[in-house]
């Protein structure tokens, strides 16, 4: 991606937007997936803290209640295969703003003074950016006719997935 910005930065503009945003979301799921799998272990904080990073750059998803209108005026031009990796990106994570709100908020209850107002903050933003993730994934439904059309089908939020991003979401009130 970057040798084709320096080689035709207009055309990769115009043309690699959706490109650069697929190689965005599979970042993001392949560091995710690596922070599942390394959960337990020394390096699963920092796998996590890449991932909401991550998160924190990926301009598509909502970063507050406010914006899930204008993100999902977004997805819907989109390429069909943005679409298409939408849900399993927003499973992702709320996933990972859940493990990061359970942690803090574990730290913030041992806590008798000082850090407690800080990680008040932080949780409470936490918060907001899930409950962003969940409107968007619940006004999206995924299953824009724009999806799938020669595309091989479309993107579709499981049930069950549907059911764990209320769960996290209830258990971040």
């Amino acid at each position: 991606m970057e040798q084709w910005k320096a080689a035709d930065a207009a055309a990769a503009a115009s043309d690699g937007a959706a490109l650069g945003a697929l190689l965005a979301i599979a970042e993001l799921l392949y560091t995710s997936n690596r922070w599942r799998q390394q959960r337990a272990g020394a390096q699963g904080e920092a796998a996590l803290t890449s991932t909401l990073t991550q998160l924190a750059a990926l301009p598509m998803l909502p970063a507050h209640p406010r914006d899930v209108d204008g993100a999902q005026a977004a997805l819907r031009q989109a390429a069909p295969q943005i679409q298409r990796l939408t849900p399993p990106l927003v499973y992702a994570c709320v996933e990972a703003l859940h493990a990061k709100f359970t942690a803090l908020k574990r730290v913030a209850a041992t806590a008798l003074q000082g850090g407690a107002g800080g990680a008040s903050a932080e949780l409470r933003s936490l918060r907001e950016r899930a409950e962003a993730l969940v409107a968007f994934a619940a006004l999206s439904s995924f299953t824009s006719p724009a999806v799938g059309v020669g595309m091989g089908g479309q993107a579709v939020m499981p049930q069950a997935a549907s059911q764990m991003l209320a769960n996290w979401l209830c258990s971040m009130a």
